[in-house]
């Protein structure tokens, strides 16, 4: 008998369409179980997107509480041979600067001049001492004064720079110059040793004796004097007279130079946090609206709509700004400027705003006040981190409702699974019970074909 390759071959049934039909709605049945996983997998991203908010709200927060912000400076100085820096924490005041002198590196120069070329013996060790007493031996196996230049500058623990100048009649110096400047810092002896020529002839060095094969310019320090206090500095560079200030001196500056130097607060620094902090406030609360509100129109639910742990995050943040304080004259957030706007902007509740005069009125006439509300330990910083700590932590709101919509996920993954093994198997039973049923429907179509043949033939032979 021939092999059924086709449900309902040779039959008038339509059972390669019911196999069809069926696969059809067994396929709607797992789509609906797809959607809803789906569903509940937006809604994760979804608190991801809240979480992301609310962790840019936290750093704009604490932002209002660093030293950065709240003792920032700004400075000012007169004329060009002194300029002025500050960190966070220097001391607002008006300095009186005079330069008394410029800090210079200390240079040597060998005395006359030499072919730069010529050797002066076979090889030698020199050792560079400085005054702070560091010592440096280098190894010098070209003894010219090109090859102790090289020798010099391959080392940098030698503490100086090398070059050869030459005077254009064929005769060459070699200069050293201090890497740094100040007088710590210049070389206080130079000894050569291991050298059978005339290099320690050039070469040597004693600061506290008269003679050697070197001449020296000495190094100076440099010397300001700031409201009257004579200064003392290895560079040009300041930094220890005044805490948090630094006084750089013009290379070019001369002696006798003045300049008055101004450091005063500056509240701009404060005004730009604030700023930021209602900025990442409001775009949390368009981020919150965007996930759960309902569209009327189009009859549309947002991921979150209607979500309790949302409402929930609203409240805890909407409460830790009301129970913002301080002591004082200006102890709230609205004394300061920060207020919430009693009506929606672009649709979305609960927002911020800054009235920038009343907050620049109440910096500049009570500083310590708006310190107080934005740091304080009943503050705006102290509030907003305890709010979002419930809200990030690891046992938090967010933490724990994407938790739970994970293992709701979980589940419909295995149920799809499930479900699509025993609709699977159920259509296989199907399919295989309708072949059975195809081939019988064909054996008794065959057997009746049969029977009507040889009713017919016997019809025949009986007229």
């Amino acid at each position: 008998m021939a092999t059924i390759t086709s449900l309902g071959a040779g039959t008038s049934l339509e059972l390669e369409t019911i196999i069809t039909q069926l696969q059809e709605a067994n396929q709607t049945t797992l789509d609906a179980i797809t959607s809803r996983q789906e569903s509940y997998e937006v809604k994760i991203s979804s608190f991801s997107q809240i979480t992301s908010s609310v962790q840019s709200l936290l750093d704009a927060a604490k932002a209002l509480g660093k030293s950065d912000t709240l003792n920032a400076v700004k400075s000012a100085i007169t004329g060009d041979s002194i300029t002025v820096t500050t960190t966070t924490g220097a001391t607002p005041g008006q300095y009186s600067l005079q330069v008394d002198a410029v800090a210079t590196a200390q240079r040597l120069q060998s005395a006359s001049p030499t072919n730069a070329t010529a050797k002066h013996g076979t090889s030698a060790t020199l050792e560079i001492e400085l005054q702070d007493g560091t010592k440096t031996s280098i190894s010098v196996t070209d003894t010219s004064l090109q090859g102790v230049a090289k020798a010099i500058n391959a080392n940098d623990a030698a503490g100086v720079h090398a070059t050869i100048i030459n005077d254009g009649n064929g005769g060459s110096y070699l200069s050293l110059t201090s890497k740094k400047t100040g007088e710590a810092n210049a070389v206080s002896k130079i000894s050569v040793s291991g050298n059978d020529g005339n290099l320690g002839s050039l070469l040597n060095f004693d600061a506290a004796n008269a003679g050697g094969g070197l001449t020296e310019t000495k190094a100076t320090d440099a010397l300001l004097t700031v409201n009257g206090i004579q200064v003392k500095s290895a560079t040009n560079s300041v930094s220890d007279a005044v805490s948090g200030v630094t006084f750089q001196i013009a290379p070019d500056a001369e002696v006798g130079d003045t300049a008055i130097a101004t450091i005063t607060s500056d509240p701009q620094a404060i005004k730009d946090a604030v700023t930021k902090f209602v900025t990442a406030y409001n775009s949390l609360q368009t981020t919150l609206y965007n996930l759960t509100a309902f569209d009327v129109a189009a009859e549309q639910q947002s991921p979150l709509t209607g979500d309790s742990t949302v409402r929930n995050i609203q409240s805890s943040l909407a409460s830790a700004l009301q129970v913002v304080s301080g002591e004082g004259t200006l102890q709230t957030l609205g004394a300061l400027g920060i207020n919430s706007n009693p009506d929606k902007v672009a649709g979305v509740a609960g927002t911020l705003s800054v009235d920038a005069t009343k907050l620049a009125d109440a910096l500049a006439n009570n500083p310590a006040d708006v310190e107080r509300v934005l740091a304080g330990t009943k503050g705006l910083v102290a509030s907003v981190t305890k709010a979002t700590d419930s809200i990030l932590g690891t046992g938090g709101s967010i933490k724990n409702r994407q938790n739970g919509l994970q293992e709701t996920v979980d589940a419909l993954k295995e149920q799809h699974d499930n479900t699509e093994t025993r609709l699977n198997s159920e259509l296989d039973t199907m399919r295989a019970q309708f072949v059975q049923l195809s081939v019988l429907v064909a054996q008794m179509n065959s057997t009746s074909s049969y029977l009507t043949q040889q009713f017919a033939a016997l019809s025949s032979s009986t007229k």
